[in-house]
């Protein structure tokens, strides 16, 4: 992993630690369980029906490629809904979070996730994930289903990410409530 990349990681960890009092919950089964290791939350205040987008990290350890079959929310809240989800190979610059879908702060192509191979010893994909907000009030997505697969084993993991949007700007200038960790 490279050092910018590493550095980046431990920040967004460190800070969704800080903001969300993470505890140490394994995020499920399988290789790709490795791109969240933590339960984290984010909760940010939006615009009705724009929409905002955010990355996950995919992290293959093994020496094998694993393909995704699809990515699916958890828990989706009614008000809230996947505007897309791609991945960006080599992204430029990472995406914490952005005002819109698709994202042009990644300098990539956006591709499918139906489909992508993680390579192995793979730490430079980013599963970027844009969310829309259908009218007022606060709605959450609780986690992210991965469903992937390496050869004739197939594989499933809950990345415990909660995405929480909070709508319009007016009602929340200082923010969103709080959200719940995932578990």
């Amino acid at each position: 992993m490279s050092r910018l990349r590493v550095s980046a990681a431990i920040t967004i960890a460190a800070a969704a630690a800080l903001l969300t009092g993470c505890g140490g919950r394994n995020a499920g089964v399988g290789p790709l369980a490795a791109s969240v290791t933590y339960a984290s939350a984010v909760g940010v205040p939006v615009p009705i029906g724009t929409p905002y987008s955010f990355g996950i990290p995919l992290i293959n350890p093994t020496g094998r490629p694993m393909t995704i079959d699809r990515v699916l929310p958890v828990g989706q809240q009614q008000g809230i809904v996947v505007a897309g989800i791609r991945v960006a190979h080599h992204p430029k610059a990472m995406i914490n979070s952005a005002i819109g879908y698709p994202p042009k702060e990644s300098g990539v192509p956006l591709r499918p996730p139906t489909g992508w191979v993680v390579a192995p010893h793979e730490n430079e994909d980013d599963l970027i994930i844009g969310l829309r907000m259908t009218h007022a009030g606060v709605a959450v997505i609780r986690m992210f289903r991965i469903e992937y697969h390496s050869g004739s084993s197939h594989y499933a993991v809950d990345l415990p990410f909660t995405a929480q949007e909070c709508a319009p700007l007016s009602r929340y200038p200082h923010g969103c409530p709080q959200p719940t960790l995932p578990g």
